[in-house]
């Protein structure tokens, strides 16, 4: 008797389901009847309204979450949250309380946040002897050459060398020239010469003749 039971109350709870694409209608009907004989069974319990057995989704329900304060008189409670839903075909609200494991979340970061700052403070102090030896070593250091005044200096010979060569270069221009030069002086004499010889030649011929 009681595997036909269970086999009826599942199915009576999956026929909404069933009959929800083809008749909405005839699916309300079949849940509001599973709600009330299955008023423990939560398989219908955040789908369907258990007054009309309207679908909350299809229906225009509404899904809300609602914390109410447990303070009550002199005496503070925790406070509980709550999954509030209202149907949009008859507008019935029904409150479902949400499980809770341990304490809030809120008070979950605060423990974290206590657990992280020492780890911070350690970190932070083992960090410091190694920056102040670094410091001592810096300052305990030999001075080195700075790179820049060598960069001068080798600015100063580079530009050096060009002006050297420059002046090379121009040296070796001018003596060129002035062999040259010298070169069309020796021949202008030799021509001078021989024109001068020839000139003789030719009038000591006059004079015979």
């Amino acid at each position: 008797m009681q595997d036909t039971s269970t086999a009826t109350a599942k199915f009576q709870l999956a026929l909404p389901y069933i009959l929800g694409p083809v008749s909405q209608g005839l699916a309300a009907l079949h849940a509001s009847r599973a709600r009330k004989l299955h008023p423990s069974d939560p398989t219908l319990r955040t789908t369907h309204c258990p007054a009309c057995g309207a679908d909350y989704i299809d229906g225009g329900g509404e899904y809300r979450s609602v914390r109410h304060n447990g303070k009550r008189g002199r005496v503070k409670r925790e406070d509980k949250r709550c999954l509030q839903i209202s149907c949009g075909v008859c507008g019935h609200c029904e409150e479902l309380p949400i499980e809770q494991d341990g304490t809030s979340s809120f008070l979950q970061v605060r423990k974290r946040g206590k657990l992280v700052t020492p780890n911070a403070d350690i970190a932070i102090r083992s960090s410091t002897p190694a920056f102040t030896m670094k410091s001592g070593e810096a300052a305990h250091a030999p001075a080195e050459p700075k790179p820049q005044a060598a960069g001068r200096s080798g600015g100063k010979s580079a530009s050096t060398l060009p002006l050297s060569s420059a002046r090379s270069k121009a040296r070796s221009k001018s003596s060129a020239l002035q062999g040259l030069l010298a070169r069309n002086r020796e021949k202008q004499e030799q021509e001078k010469k021989s024109f001068n010889n020839s000139s003789g030649l030719s009038a000591f011929l006059q004079d015979l003749g």
